[in-house]
């Protein structure tokens, strides 16, 4: 159980079906999972569910954060999708 913190930074989540892949929870991206480095709160600002999944995030083949609201702008949110854009999103996603 001490180990579960340190094997979870070791095993990362391929996307290979962003339809399974969590958002917020499993280990898909730089950063890590987002609830760990970012907390709830980033997950309240953006009005999207616990069990969003990253296909949520990505459209014709773009990343995409749907519809916020204009004040939504955090410098978290600034700092997540400023990493999403050097990263290429998954290619079999369907548009």
């Amino acid at each position: 159980m001490k180990l579960r913190g340190v094997a979870r930074g070791l095993i990362k989540h391929r996307v290979g079906n962003e339809r399974q892949t969590l958002l917020w929870y499993d280990n898909w991206n730089p950063f890590g999972p987002l609830s760990e480095k970012f907390g709830s709160s980033l997950i309240v600002e953006t009005a999207l569910q616990e069990n969003t999944k990253v296909d949520t995030i990505i459209q014709h083949r773009q990343w995409y954060w749907p519809d916020l609201k204009p004040t939504v702008n955090s410098f978290d949110l600034c700092s997540v999708k400023d990493c999403l854009n050097l990263l290429s999103p998954p290619n079999d996603v369907d548009d």
